[in-house]
C-alpha cells in the first residue's frame, strides 16, 4: 500500500475549511458556470478537473464564475469536478457532471478551391492528413492542424500519381491507389517518397490499420483483404461476400464496411474474418466511415449527409447534412471532419458538450 503523501493529508484535513461552488453546470457555448460561495473573494481560485478513462486535465481560474471547456481534450466523455482553494485551503466538491461531446449541425470550410477532389483522411495526433487530386500524377498529401482557430492547409506531398483512402499508425502513412490495385506508404512528414506496401489485382479503396495489418476494402472483388502494415506482400482474404464494399472502419475487434450502392449497408464482420451481417441497411451511396468514443460515423454520399450510429446498435441519426458528396469522414479531439469531393473542400463540425442525459441518438 503506497503511503498518504504531505499534500494528501493537508487536503484531508484543511479540505472543507472554505465553502464550496454552488450551482455548478454547464452553460451556453461550450461553458461551465456556477455560483461564488459565500465568503469568496478575487483571492479565491477555483479547480476544475476532467476525468475520462484514459485522460485527465485540471483547469484553474482565479475569481471567476465561468469558464470555456478546453478544446484540447481528448475524448468524448468526461467526469468533470469543481472545489475553490484560498489561503491553501480547500472546499468541498459539489454534485460532479457528466459531460458528452456531441456535434454542431453548422459547419466550418477548411481549403475551398485548395483541396481539389479530396477523398481519403487519416488522423495523427492533432494533425489531419487529407489525400486530394486522386490521379494522373497531380495527387497531393495535405495536413492541417486541427487544433489552429483557423487551420490551413499545408502541403506535405505532391507529384503523387494516384491517392485514394487514407489510414495512419505510428510515423507512417498508409494510402490506396483504385486503379493501380496498390497499397502505399511513406514518412508522416512527407520526407520519403512513397514507396509500395503491396500489389495485388483488385481495386482497392477504403482501409483501417489494427496493430500490424492493413484491412482493405477490394471493392471490386467484393471483399476485405488483410496485409502486414510494412509487408512483405501477404494478401489474405477475411471478409467475402459484399457488395461493392468502400469504407472500412475498426473498433473492439470488429470490421465496419460501408456498401457504396443505391440500396447501400454498412456490415459487421469479425476482424478474423467470417460472415458479414448488417448493421445497418437502406442508405445512399454509404462511403467513408470512422469510430469514435463508441459512435461510428457514415458519410452517406448519395444524399450528402453524415449520420451516426451506436456501435452498439440503435437508430441512426444525421449529424450534418448539405454536404456535395461526402466521401471520408474523420474525428480529431472530438470534432468531426467531412472530405467533400465535388466542393473540393473539408467541412468542420466543432464539439458541442452536452450534459450526458441530454445526448440522444
Amino acid at each position: 500500500m503506497n503511503a498518504i503523501t504531505s499534500e494528501e493529508i493537508r487536503v484531508i484535513f484543511q479540505g472543507g475549511k472554505i465553502n464550496p461552488p454552488k450551482n455548478f453546470n454547464l452553460g451556453p457555448n461550450n461553458t461551465l458556470i456556477w455560483t461564488r460561495p459565500d465568503g469568496s473573494d478575487e483571492q479565491t481560485t477555483y479547480e476544475l478537473t476532467y476525468m475520462s478513462a484514459t485522460d485527465t486535465k485540471t483547469q484553474k481560474e482565479s475569481a471567476k464564475s465561468e469558464v470555456t471547456i478546453p478544446t484540447d481534450l481528448r475524448e468524448t466523455r468526461y467526469h468533470v469536478t469543481i472545489r475553490a482553494t484560498k489561503d491553501n485551503n480547500y472546499s468541498g466538491t459539489p454534485s460532479p457532471l457528466n459531460i458528452t461531446a456531441a456535434h454542431t449541425s453548422e459547419t466550418e470550410t477548411i481549403g475551398s478551391g485548395l483541396l481539389t477532389f479530396p477523398y481519403g483522411m487519416a488522423a495523427a495526433g492533432d494533425n489531419l492528413y487529407i489525400a486530394a487530386g486522386s490521379s494522373k500524377g497531380k495527387a497531393k498529401i495535405w495536413k492541417i492542424l486541427t487544433i489552429d482557430n483557423t487551420p490551413k492547409p499545408v502541403l506535405v506531398r505532391d507529384n503523387i500519381s494516384e491517392t485514394y483512402a487514407m489510414a495512419a499508425a505510428g510515423n507512417t502513412l498508409y494510402f490506396s491507389q483504385f486503379d493501380a490495385c496498390t497499397v502505399m506508404q511513406m514518412p508522416i512528414d512527407g520526407s520519403v517518397e512513397p514507396t509500395p506496401v503491396f500489389k495485388t489485382n483488385r481495386k482497392l479503396a477504403g482501409m483501417a490499420v489494427v496493430d500490424d495489418f492493413l484491412y482493405v476494402a477490394a471493392k471490386d472483388a467484393g471483399e476485405v483483404i488483410k496485409n502486414p502494415t510494412h509487408g512483405p506482400a501477404s494478401v489474405n482474404t477475411v471478409v467475402r461476400d459484399l457488395s461493392k464494399p468502400c469504407g472500412v472502419a475498426a473498433a473492439d475487434g470488429i470490421l465496419y464496411i460501408s456498401e457504396d450502392i443505391e440500396n447501400g449497408r454498412v456490415m459487421k464482420a469479425f476482424i478474423t474474418g467470417g460472415t458479414p451481417t448488417p448493421f445497418i441497411e437502406k442508405l445512399n451511396h454509404p462511403t467513408g466511415l470512422a469510430v469514435a468514443d463508441g459512435i461510428l460515423y457514415i458519410a452517406e454520399s448519395g444524399s450528402g449527409k453524415v449520420l451516426m450510429i451506436p456501435t452498439a446498435g440503435g437508430k441512426a441519426s444525421p449529424v450534418t447534412e448539405g454536404h456535395s458528396l461526402p466521401v471520408a469522414v474523420a474525428v480529431v479531439n472530438g470534432a468531426l471532419y467531412i472530405a467533400e469531393g465535388e466542393a473540393s473542400c473539408v467541412s468542420k463540425a466543432p464539439r458541442l458538450w452536452k450534459l450526458s442525459n441530454q445526448v440522444t441518438g
